[in-house]
């Protein structure tokens, strides 16, 4: 892709099915760091991020005739989010996911001297918290506030209605709230 010109998400994917592999190189450069983000933000290890990033963009290429309309990075963070989710799930049968995210907040903040003692509290109590929600409820406030899409890209890529997408979100943020007041006022 020597040409000065940006090509759009439609433009490289029909480069892309017509034979021009250069052009999913540019897609897999162009969102690589955001699939990456919303892998890491659910499952907290950094090489497995990397794998669920790897898988995402190889299922993409695979189901890419697939895709007709609308947004591309919706389309290609529900492929991640649902990698992710499968790989989550795949590990609760191995072990306590809740657990080993809490122990591993934990640790880093324990270890790391950039944080203080009061935010690495305040971050256990948000961990906790958050392992009090659903699973959808966890999953729209990570999209939402840790990776940054919106609810329409939350909704989208988790297949679920726009409204529903938002309820969870408000659930989720008043049960995180009560708890974190809760916690913070009986200390």
């Amino acid at each position: 892709m020597k040409s000065n010109k940006v090509l759009s998400d439609h433009e490289l994917i029909k480069l892309t099915l017509s034979g021009n592999q250069d052009s999913y190189a540019e897609i897999v450069k162009r969102y690589q760091s955001l699939v990456k983000h919303v892998c890491y933000k659910l499952v907290k290890n950094n090489a497995i991020a990397d794998e669920i990033c790897q898988a995402s963009f190889l299922s993409a290429w695979e189901k890419l005739y697939s895709f007709k309309y609308g947004s591309f990075k919706s389309w290609l963070c529900r492929i991640a989010y649902h990698q992710a989710v499968n790989f989550i799930r795949c590990s609760k049968n191995e072990t306590n996911y809740i657990e080993k995210e809490t122990h591993y907040a934990e640790q880093s903040f324990g270890q790391d001297s950039q944080y203080t003692t009061e935010n690495a509290e305040m971050q256990i109590l948000l961990n906790k918290a958050m392992n009090e929600l659903s699973e959808d409820q966890q999953h729209v406030i990570t999209l939402v506030y840790v990776v940054g899409m919106t609810y329409t890209e939350v909704a989208d890529a988790m297949r679920i209605p726009l409204s529903t997408a938002k309820s969870h979100g408000q659930r989720a943020m008043k049960k995180i709230l009560s708890t974190i007041n809760g916690k913070t006022d009986a200390q």
